[in-house]
């Protein structure tokens, strides 16, 4: 047991993520989305279960059973959105290519960027929190671009690096 809740690559012991306080899964399948979590110090566990492919919700649940019981290592993850111009946003977009998925095009839409890709199941609306970092509007992942002489040459995204291919 202490091996597997053991923090290894990217967060993770030998399955669940790992964290100071809690470990735990997602899971999904066509039209559902899951998350356990479970207190390491405490008798509380969580499972919230929804009938979508954007199971977003299931974070709002898990974050208000951990204000209610004031269980440690859960809190709201609060962004502040950076407006930025289209010419500043112009820096950032081209083509992309994450190995073992494909390729990613970055456009600007609507005073914001967006990613495109065949591997993607719908476009990714991105909103800016600083000179570098992004995140999805949508779910909250965070993206993190590299940029050397005010060009983009990659980003890296749950752990992927993607580079810069045109």
């Amino acid at each position: 047991m202490e091996e597997m809740l053991t923090p290894g690559m990217n967060g993770h012991g030998l399955g669940p993520g790992v964290s100071e306080y809690t470990f735990g899964h997602g899971g999904a399948d066509e039209g559902f989305r899951a998350q356990l979590t479970v207190w390491k110090d405490q008798q509380f566990a969580v499972v919230a279960m929804v009938n979508s492919d954007n199971g977003s919700i299931n974070r709002e649940v898990i974050l208000s059973v951990a204000k209610e019981f004031d269980l440690p290592g859960i809190e709201a993850d609060i962004k502040k959105v950076v407006q930025m111009s289209d010419e500043a946003l112009s820096t950032y977009t081209g083509m992309f290519n994450l190995p073992d998925y494909g390729d990613i095009e970055i456009e600007i839409e609507d005073n914001h960027l967006i990613m495109n890709g065949d591997f993607l199941d719908e476009t990714i609306h991105l909103a800016s929190e600083n000179d570098t970092l992004f995140f999805d509007r949508k779910d909250g992942t965070r993206i993190d671009f590299t940029r050397e002489e005010n060009r983009t040459t990659g980003f890296s995204v749950q752990g992927l690096e993607a580079s810069r291919i045109d």
